[in-house]
């Protein structure tokens, strides 16, 4: 066909053509090097994505592709018109066909039998266009596949696919090769995880095929894991020369193949200089500027395939073509995985071959071989046989002598003594011991919920310890190296055993901690991944005595289990001692650690402004020390510290910054990043940013789902965050949704009875209530309860707020007595546990009083709030938010005494209180404005009423489950317009009346006293 207009290929690009024409077009662009430059310049522009698989691009077709010729079935095309007819035992000239087994952009393949030879072979047949083929374009594809048969047989290696036969069947033009019963690279990468060795022995070979071609002086021009075959019996072979060409000065002839008269076919360009050609994902950056490409270009794809088998991952990134181009013409190579295990001498050798600039890559594949195959540690493991302490000299070294191995597991042998009294049998029935003697309901499993966190805890640190030791004496790694990493787990060791040691003889409070205490062991992985290890630690510091070092290491691990079980005053005690210890001894990164552990300390405490001032101490000395760790975790502690809406929402986005810079200095870290997040999200939440608040909290969730599984029960935080993000955008289904999840997995990984779980029932207990579902509510708010109080006793103080709830639910349902009941323990609760002067028994006075004016017990219910306000304001002083609560309810009873005079000063204050704690559109204010305006009413005063009437509304439209608020608010500017001197509007009054009615009706349940209250004033102002 003639090459198609302008607006033909952009719709084909798109995806946006029938199948009949889009077949017609790709047979053209096998043929036209002009329109093949113009699809990948419009792929550019439309940035289409780039198949994960092939590597290609263009709305979800192969442009370019090449295919396997093995036994294992390829991709198929529905639209190979060409080939219909074709199956079991259909004949091709002499060979007939077995199956179809794959197809590519030139051609498709079948599996074929050769009765003159009695072989199996693996027959390519080339594409035609519907319709057949006219005689210059048959002459064009027998030139392209007898270009690809000729590079092959020109190549007799152990390493490239052999070619027996080409030539023409009825037209079409076939190459007959070898019949490979096996699979290719991509799929042997994928049946099983694959040491780095493994890999290496199949990349070096299918180098080795490559350099040989390059010899011959071709260049492949599309290789990838795809076109590597892996034979059952282990042979590697370089596969679909159907993009090779001379390489640059290189345009001999060859040698007939097949019967075939000689011809010069190979030294045709078929692609001009511009055009895109092979598979983007795999391609030099000169290839993607379309370039002439060269054996330096084969180089650097080898290269992205020997990443892609070691790592998992292409080194590149890209899900569009531009950004592809971008990544690999910058030399943007990603960080390593953290689960590979791949040494570093290893990545050095690929990151040269993948230079952007062809110079800075190595002269020719024989030598990056030679570079990949060169271990620079096998010399020295060599030597560390004579260099064994004599202790182990003997028996170990005649093993060695058979055999490597068996000769590290001599030497390694008393690796699990090192656990001796750290997790052995011993520690583990001191353990189990103190559960049993606890005598709480959520004891009785406990053991069984911490033994199943430390046994595969001490299982994989004895596994690493014994890895270390071998490499030890085998001479694997580089002596600092090795430093790095015993020290790395003689930290975990020494966490571990400072746990094992305080619930060993822990009281009760601390067993309940002992399950979050074991999930904040420090991590193990990091010290089997050397890059983030290097990039956390960078090198043990040789100038602190190692007994020095090692006796510091082991006080903060203790002081850090302290925290964890919150044993705060005793950690804050000694992590105190720790700083000066620390810097007496030159120990920047000890000194750092242990300015974090008293902050945290502070923090938990609730002394937030020394909290505060010890992370920005901890802060500057590891920015001092280079420990990018602590950097993250006291950013995130100031981060804590700044999410109070008092706070400007600007500290908040400061930290988080700094934390997200350290993370990626010291090679992530999915725990904190989780957390970073999540903490993120808090401070938005609270500064009213529901829409970035849910980015951070769904990102939390992510990252521990990615990173730990979907069952994990640290998503319990993130899940609870989540949720109180989406309550409070009143999506309060897909909330209910999060604390059911986040429940599920406390009580699974803590078991139903954990005082954690008492927390997670409360969560929803509180969104069921907040949703109106009030009946509902209180069925988890009272399980929360009963789990508390058989864990912690009944006067325990954590049981305060579950009385408080429930009260408040059952106050809400008009069972005044039963709300009255929890209400009067909360009190007797808090007065035992927290005094009479602080704000947890203001709270608990509040909650009675609103029993009280329930019940029209206005008398006692003032006396109540007013109590409560002069305990807060002595407590946390004037300007705090709870004062707003208790003056608001105190205003409200006077106005219920009708003393509205009186009710005026302590109204204004609520509002005043919220406004500068708030803002002027949070909803609490709206519901002060209505009470002022209410309270101005009824001291006479409608005009100065109507401006608070107009706001309150203003604030409240639209708010789920605040009928009742919204309703009297439009009903207090009704009645305000009514008797306003100035203002008056009888007409707009009473239909602001009815619209009040209509809205308090929609309240569940309905209020009778609102629909009374405004029914008879309608009825009163007709």
């Amino acid at each position: 066909m003639e090459c198609p207009e302008e607006n033909v290929v952009v719709d084909f690009v798109r995806g946006e053509v029938d199948d009949e024409l889009r077949v017609v077009i790709e047979r053209h662009l096998d043929g036209c090097a002009a329109c093949l430059q113009v699809v990948g310049e419009l792929a550019r522009i439309f940035q289409l994505p780039v198949d994960a698989d092939a590597g290609t691009f263009g709305g979800g077709e192969t442009l370019v592709e090449t295919s396997p010729m093995t036994g294992t079935a390829g991709k198929t095309r529905k639209d190979d018109v060409f080939v219909a007819g074709l199956h079991e035992g259909s004949k091709l000239g002499r060979y007939v066909v077995l199956s179809r087994v794959g197809a590519g952009g030139m051609g498709v393949v079948f599996a074929a039998y050769d009765p003159e030879l009695d072989r199996k072979v693996a027959i390519k047949l080339m594409r035609s266009a519907p319709g057949g083929s006219g005689p210059k374009e048959l002459a064009d594809q027998r030139a392209r596949l007898l270009r690809e048969a000729q590079a092959m047989a020109k190549l007799s290696h152990a390493n490239v696919i052999t070619v027996h036969d080409v030539g023409t069947i009825d037209g079409q033009v076939f190459v007959a090769m070898e019949f490979i019963d096996g699979t290719t690279l991509s799929g042997w990468l994928r049946e099983r995880p694959r040491t780095w060795r493994e890999v290496m022995t199949v990349v070096l070979a299918a180098g080795r095929g490559l350099a040989a071609a390059h010899a011959a002086g071709l260049v492949h021009r599309d290789f990838k894991p795809d076109n590597v075959l892996i034979g059952k019996d282990g042979r590697v072979l370089v596969t679909d020369f159907g993009l090779a060409r001379p390489a640059a000065g290189r345009t001999d002839a060859f040698a007939t193949v097949g019967g075939n008269s000689s011809q010069k076919v190979l030294g045709i360009a078929l692609t001009q200089t511009g055009a895109l050609v092979g598979t983007p994902a795999y391609m030099a950056p000169e290839q993607l500027a379309g370039e002439r490409s060269d054996a330096l270009a084969d180089q650097f794809s080898f290269c992205i395939a020997a990443y892609e088998g070691l790592y998992g991952e292409r080194p590149f990134a890209g899900r569009v073509l531009s950004e592809l181009i971008a990544n690999v013409s910058d030399g943007a190579v990603r960080p390593p995985s953290v689960k590979a295990a791949v040494p570093r001498w290893l990545r050095r050798a690929l990151l040269r071959g993948l230079a952007v600039r062809r110079e800075e890559r190595y002269p020719s594949m024989d030598a990056l071989l030679q570079s990949l195959a060169h271990d620079p540690w096998r010399r020295w493991r060599q030597a560390a046989i004579v260099g064994v302490p004599a202790i182990v000299v003997g028996a170990a070294t005649l093993a060695y002598q058979q055999h490597e191995q068996p000769r590290a597991a001599a030497y390694c042998q008393d690796v699990r003594d090192k656990l001796d009294d750290v997790w052995d049998d011993g520690r583990r029935d001191a353990v189990r011991r103190r559960f049993e003697a606890a005598g709480a309901a959520w004891a009785t499993d406990g053991y069984d919920h911490v033994a199943r966190k430390l046994d595969p805890y001490a299982e994989q640190w004895l596994a690493m310890q014994t890895q270390a030791c071998r490499d030890e004496v085998e001479g694997a790694r580089p002596q600092a190296v090795l430093a790095l990493q015993m020290t790395c787990l003689e930290r975990r060791r020494d966490a571990l055993a400072a746990l094992g040691e305080l619930l060993a003889s822990g009281d009760a409070a601390t067993l309940e901690r002992a399950i979050d205490a074991a999930d904040n062991l420090p991590a193990l992985d990091v010290c089997g991944d050397l890059e983030r290890l290097m990039a956390r630690e960078g090198s043990v510091d040789a100038t602190i005595d190692p007994e020095t070092r090692r006796s510091l290491d082991a006080a903060l691990a203790r002081a850090k289990v302290l925290i964890d079980a919150s044993a705060l005053a005793a950690a804050r005690t000694e992590a105190t001692a720790l700083i000066e210890r620390t810097k007496s001894a030159g120990y920047a990164r000890g000194e750092a650690f242990a300015r974090h552990l008293v902050a945290v300390a502070y923090d938990l405490g609730g002394e937030t402004e020394s909290a505060e001032r010890s992370y920005h101490e901890a802060l500057s000395a590891s920015l001092a020390s280079g420990d990018a760790e602590v950097v993250v975790r006291a950013s995130i502690g100031l981060l804590w510290v700044s999410t109070q809406a008092s706070r400007p929402l600007i500290e908040a986005d400061r930290w988080y910054a700094h934390g997200k810079g350290a993370l990626e200095r010291m090679g992530g870290d999915p725990e904190l990043a989780a957390e970073l997040e999540r903490t993120i999200a808090v401070a938005y939440l609270q500064h009213g940013e529901l829409e970035t608040a849910e980015v951070h909290a769904r990102e939390s969730v992510k990252l521990r789902e990615e990173s730990f599984g979907a069952d994990h029960a640290s998503l319990g935080l993130p899940l609870g965050t989540l949720g109180e993000v989406l309550a409070a955008q009143d999506r309060m289904e897909p909330a209910r949704e999060a604390f059911e999840r986040a429940r599920t997995l406390i009580e699974r990984e803590y078991g139903e009875l954990h005082p954690n779980a008492a927390a997670a029932n409360d969560n929803l207990g509180a969104l069921l209530a907040e949703s109106g579902d009030l009946e509902a509510a209180l069925t988890p708010m009272r399980r929360g309860l009963a789990i508390r109080e058989a864990a912690l006793g009944v006067d325990h103080p954590s049981n305060a707020a579950s009385h408080h709830n429930i009260a408040g639910a059952l106050r809400e349902l008009g069972r005044i007595d039963e709300a009255r009941v929890h209400a009067q323990r909360e009190l007797a609760i808090a007065r035992l546990a927290f005094g009479d002067g602080d704000s947890e028994y203001a709270s608990a006075l509040g909650n009675l009083a609103l029993c009280d004016a329930e019940d029209g017990r206005h008398d006692a219910a003032a006396a109540g709030f007013r109590q409560a306000r002069e305990v807060v304001l002595a407590s946390l002083g004037k300007r705090h938010p709870q004062v707003a609560f208790y003056s608001g309810g105190l205003a409200a009873e006077l106005l219920a005494l009708q003393r509205a005079s009186e009710a005026i000063e302590f109204a204004q204050e609520a509002l005043d209180v919220r406004l500068a704690a708030l803002g002027p559109e949070h909803f609490k204010v709206g519901l002060s404005e209505r009470l002022l305006a209410d309270v101005l009413l009824a001291a006479l005063r409608p005009d100065d009423a109507i401006p608070h009437a107009e706001h309150a509304i203003a604030i409240l439209t639209g708010k789920v489950g605040d009928a009742s608020a919204l309703g009297q608010s439009q009903f207090a500017l009704a009645r305000a317009l009514w008797d306003s001197p100035t203002h008056r509007d009888r007409e707009r009054a009473r239909e602001l009346a009815r619209t009040a009615l209509a809205t308090v009706k929609t309240r569940k349940p309905v209020d009778a006293s609102d629909v009374d209250g405004i029914e008879a004033w309608l009825e009163a102002h007709p």
